[in-house]
């Protein structure tokens, strides 16, 4: 479609799990072209994720929706060549890996920045791409403690994990999932977050004083 705020915008997302694909799937919501890297024979694990019929997770069509998947290893030279030749041609890369883990892919700003200068590179992680914290793992469930996420309710009740907890009487919606968990909300919070202070009438700008592209490190502390 032509009349979407972003039906000009290419973006290549290269993650998994949550934070970074729910930030793509509001893009691609947007109209923006979304290609998602996965893993070749596994896919994505959301594929596999929370509660699955007949072999599928219940999750997978919501946050993989207007979006189109490639399957290329990252572990292999190869596949990182593929993954850069396409970054040439997008306007966005969204990912969520661990701090460094992009870098070590040859796949850091300042390279995918010499190929394609108007590139806009977007982190989601834990706690930043720096910072005291920054090279400690972060998932939702650490998150989501530390924001007290799991124990809002309105008579106080801590929430227990498990698919046999009641969840609170009042909680975030996601909209997908009746009682999504309290690690999906942190993640959907973090993805909710960076892509509205991004876009401006289908027009990315991210840019510093001087008109130049940066990066966008969000945490999701």
């Amino acid at each position: 479609m032509t009349d979407t705020p972003l039906a000009r915008v290419r973006v290549l997302e290269i993650g998994a799990f949550i934070a970074g694909p729910f930030a793509g799937q509001l893009l691609g919501d947007l109209g923006a072209d979304v290609v998602k890297i996965e893993p070749p024979g596994s896919g994505d694990i959301m594929r596999r994720y929370g509660v699955c019929v007949d072999g599928r997770s219940l999750w997978w069509p919501h946050i993989a929706r207007n979006k189109r998947s490639v399957a290329i290893d990252l572990r292999d030279a190869r596949g990182r060549d593929l993954a850069r030749r396409i970054a040439e041609r997008c306007d966005v890369v969204l990912e969520n890996f661990k701090p460094g883990t992009l870098a070590g892919f040859g796949l850091d700003y300042a390279t995918l920045a010499r190929a394609n200068p108007g590139i806009v590179l977007v982190h989601v992680s834990g706690f930043g791409q720096s910072g005291p914290r920054s090279a400690e793992p972060g998932f939702g469930s650490i998150i989501s403690t530390e924001g007290n996420l799991i124990v809002l309710s309105d008579k106080g009740e801590l929430l227990i994990f498990g698919k046999d907890s009641p969840g609170p009487d009042s909680e975030l919606s996601l909209g997908l999932i009746s009682r999504p968990e309290p690690v999906a909300r942190a993640k959907v919070l973090s993805g909710t977050c960076w892509t509205p202070p991004s876009l401006a009438d289908g027009r990315l700008y991210v840019r510093n004083a001087k008109g130049e592209v940066r990066c966008v490190d969000l945490s999701w502390q």
